[in-house]
């Protein structure tokens, strides 16, 4: 998302509205396990402080994800605050700032960024989820399967009676 900052990039204070939306693939989005179904909606405005543009919005976005625990299919809504800076980069001496060149702003990888930051390490359909069996794999969620496992670990078997000698 190419964003011309001509108008603003002269004038201190100035300022620009931001309203877009892209898809997932358009800012080479794709995160294993995610699937985006719906467009990344980001509104906000982009300000002009002594030649640093201070980029404030919301990003939204659905996304579909496998429980954890069960593997069914979630669908999600992300909706979050986004706060970044961008400078020139031939006045940039800090690598990890965000940069523009010339009269435009690219918000390709700043929206990809911050979706992946806010993504869920771990996520569940609810919370009392029972997962699937370890034997033959069924939702334990839709009832028990009747698998039956040894309560002890056969690797210790040869320590059974260790303490019983006397």
């Amino acid at each position: 998302m190419r964003i011309d900052i001509s108008n603003i990039i002269k004038i201190d204070g100035a300022s620009l509205n931001i309203e877009a939306g892209e898809n997932a693939e358009s800012i080479n989005l794709s995160q294993e396990g995610f699937t985006f179904v719906s467009p990344i909606l980001f509104k906000g405005v982009l300000l002009n402080i002594s030649g640093v543009l201070k980029l404030e919005g919301r990003l939204e976005t659905d996304y579909c994800v496998k429980c954890n625990r069960c593997l069914t299919e979630v669908k999600q809504q992300m909706d979050f605050p986004v706060k970044e800076e961008f400078m020139d980069i031939e006045k940039n001496e800090d690598s990890e700032c965000y940069t523009y060149n010339g009269n435009f702003v690219e918000l390709d990888k700043v929206l990809k960024d911050n979706i992946i930051l806010n993504l869920p390490i771990k996520l569940l359909c609810n919370e009392a989820c029972k997962g699937i069996c370890p034997g033959c794999g069924s939702d334990l969620n839709l009832g028990d399967c009747g698998c039956v496992f040894e309560s002890h670990d056969p690797r210790f078997e040869a320590l059974k009676g260790f303490f019983d000698k006397g």
